[in-house]
């Protein structure tokens, strides 16, 4: 059994960017962080992805991903990029895991609008909210971004933001927080001392820090 932590990139813009082609979000990058059953680390996983709607990303997409119109020009294409990741994913049995639902729903409707829905493995649809997760496990009640629930465990958020590679293993890096019983349980100690919670930490320890959550990005 392997655990994989999934991250993608998607064209975005405003309403003054320029834009060649149609406004319909596609994925441009797929990052994925491969985990052993025991949640260490096994491999990692990035590809470029090029967009068959737009011809140029915009000036918003590119100084938010990093990600620059020549590198994506001559890229594989979503069917090429997700059986280029199924090759890396094996024959195991895969729990997949994403911050948030977006991912999921974006690759969803994206292979359903170029018609490759039915061609995805069954295993691409069972996904799980890390970000629920972690929120539950953590006792928070306000949805947090992946820098700021880093930032809320001690973390420094390593890489590139919003590189999917990058957001991946940091996703998986807090997954592997809460699979170590030990360092989970230090790190819940802690956070109740940082927000100084004078009753054992329960769930309802996000409501005693709701004003300090506000001094972050809440944006997945």
């Amino acid at each position: 059994m392997y655990h994989v932590f999934v991250d993608f990139e998607m064209t975005c813009w405003r309403k003054y960017d320029r834009v060649i082609g149609e406004k319909i979000q596609e994925i441009i990058e797929i990052g994925a962080v491969k985990l052993d059953e025991n949640f260490t680390l096994i491999d990692t996983f990035s590809v470029y992805v090029k967009p068959e709607f737009s011809q140029l990303l915009s000036k918003t997409c590119t100084k938010l991903t990093g990600i620059r119109n020549d590198v994506i020009k001559d890229a594989p294409s979503l069917a090429e990029a997700v059986v280029m990741l199924e090759d890396w994913l094996g024959t195991e049995d895969i729990k997949f895991y994403s911050w948030g639902k977006d991912d999921k729903i974006q690759l969803e409707r994206e292979c359903t609008s170029k018609g490759l829905y039915n061609k995805m493995p069954t295993k691409y649809l069972k996904w799980r909210d890390f970000q629920r997760i972690f929120m539950k496990v953590f006792g928070f009640t306000r949805r947090l971004g992946l820098k700021a629930a880093m930032e809320m465990t001690g973390f420094d958020f390593e890489g590139q933001q919003h590189r999917a590679v990058d957001d991946a293993m940091n996703g998986a890096r807090l997954l592997m927080l809460i699979k170590n019983k030990d360092r989970y349980k230090k790190q819940r100690e802690l956070i109740s001392e940082v927000y100084n919670c004078q009753k054992p930490f329960t769930s309802t320890v996000g409501e005693l820090i709701a004003e300090k959550l506000s001094a972050f990005s809440y944006a997945s």
